[in-house]
């Protein structure tokens, strides 16, 4: 039964990557959408310039792209329209510029998505008076994610700073650099 379900990830970098691996290993389907096409381990398929072929064909999307001036508004009302055949679920990890509020509403409301669950906002905090709070089809998490990885999360940031701590005292280059001139 797992192998009919897809799995569209709209960003296939490390948050992407490590949630397909899970997915492939229950059976799913998954594609990803990135800044260009390339084979990727867990994706069945990648595509690039237009979401819109995962958006269609996903029974779950996964956000965990950064803000940029490519992504922001990647998703508005038009776009998540493409997906509304299989109305699929909508998990928000990566930034709220990809999103407006008003356009994932209307997405919600004509069923276009048949939930969002939600971690990051378009406008964070998410203001009290946002009917996201309220809505039904809407699940609001407490953006902080890290701590669903292990409940001793500072053990696991204690231990990703010391080991880029031995690296760079090695003059090897750390892991998890932001990339200033991409945005993330």
């Amino acid at each position: 039964m797992m192998e009919q379900i897809t799995v569209g990830f709209l960003g296939v970098g490390d948050i992407g990557s490590g949630i397909a691996e899970v997915c492939k290993l229950l059976g799913m389907r998954c594609i990803g959408y990135a800044g260009s096409v390339r084979k990727i381990k867990h994706f069945d398929r990648v595509y690039a310039e237009d979401p819109s072929p995962l958006l269609l064909q996903s029974d779950y999307i996964v956000n965990s792209l950064p803000h940029s001036d490519r992504t922001s508004g990647l998703l508005s009302s038009p776009r998540l329209k493409i997906a509304s055949p299989k109305s699929p679920v909508l998990i928000n990890v990566g930034r709220g510029s990809i999103i407006d509020e008003a356009s994932l509403i209307e997405a919600l409301d004509k069923g276009w998505i048949s939930l969002a669950i939600l971690d990051v906002f378009e406008n964070e905090p998410l203001p009290q008076s946002s009917p996201l709070w309220t809505h039904p089809r809407a699940v609001i998490t407490p953006h902080n994610s890290a701590g669903a990885i292990d409940q001793n999360t500072h053990i696991v940031t204690t231990a990703a700073f010391a080991e880029n701590l031995e690296l760079i005292e090695a003059g090897i280059t750390p892991n998890l650099l932001v990339d200033y001139s991409r945005g993330y």
